[in-house]
């Protein structure tokens, strides 16, 4: 299926918590945060996933990296290869930002988000564990451009 990257949002994309985590990320956008939309070409108005980056310091490290504060592709969408895309554009972008690395967080039992990062060739850089009985891991995965 055909597809564009776009800069911004769509208001509508899940009927109940989305449109909040929408709205929230909107009220973040400055200079060194950045939304992006991945939309379908035969319909612009059809939403599939989206891509929020910051600019920021690396954790732990001197220089500045690229975050990939959320990647998100809807669920009717996944396995196809959009969050492939997505990732690939976050990297042109850094780029384009005269940014050599990229970081992100991740949730342990995400594990094709996690097998789609190992194959790009990101490397896991840090492990958190869960605080809290409940909670879920954290890992860390990073790259260099």
């Amino acid at each position: 299926m055909a597809h564009k990257i776009i800069k911004g949002y769509q208001k509508k994309w899940k009927k109940i918590t989305y449109e909040e985590k929408l709205e929230f990320i909107k009220s973040k956008q400055d200079d060194n945060n950045f939304f992006f939309a991945l939309v379908l070409n035969q319909d612009f108005r059809k939403q599939v996933g989206v891509l929020w980056l910051m600019k920021r310091p690396r954790f732990g490290e001197t220089g500045e990296c690229l975050f990939i504060y959320n990647i998100e592709v809807l669920e009717e969408f996944r396995r196809r290869g959009y969050g492939g895309t997505l990732m690939k554009f976050a990297e042109e972008f850094a780029r384009k930002l005269g940014l050599q690395w990229i970081e992100l967080p991740t949730l342990s039992y995400l594990t094709p988000a996690i097998t789609m990062y190992e194959n790009l060739g990101y490397s896991e850089w840090d492990y958190l564990p869960s605080p809290v009985k409940q909670s879920t891991p954290r890992r860390f995965y990073c790259k260099k451009l």
